[in-house]
């Protein structure tokens, strides 16, 4: 009998996508029910400061096959306002979870000696 209060197939899908490797400012989550984020938190190993669907999440816009793409967005707007610099954001189908999409997006640094604007092109005079 499935322990309806896991979701392996998300904790699989974080492991893969990184999830663990770094601090968590905020997570989309496609949870259509209150008691998935619960569930979701735990399997997505996400500490209790993270802030979970800031935008409302499905519960505020459940828009048929495109909730979880728009998780996705708001975690994406959230790095280009600045006002985050890494976030989880998952998508999921199944009435059980069984399906799940776990994507870490991570503000982009430029490297050591590199501007993130130039005037220049690359070899420029």
């Amino acid at each position: 009998m499935r322990d309806l209060t896991r979701a392996p197939s998300a904790r699989l899908a974080a492991e893969a996508a990184g999830v663990g490797d770094g601090e968590i400012d905020v997570a989309e989550l496609h949870t259509c029910f209150t008691h998935h984020e619960a569930i979701l938190r735990n399997e997505l190993g996400l500490a209790d400061d993270v802030q979970v669907n800031p935008s409302g999440g499905p519960l505020a816009a459940n828009p048929m096959m495109a909730a979880g793409m728009i998780r996705i967005g708001e975690v994406a707007n959230r790095i280009f306002d600045g006002s985050v610099n890494r976030g989880v954001a998952h998508a999921t189908g199944g009435h059980l979870m069984q399906h799940n999409l776990v994507a870490v997006l991570d503000a982009a640094q430029p490297s050591a000696g590199q501007s993130s604007t130039s005037d220049q092109p690359e070899g420029g005079r």
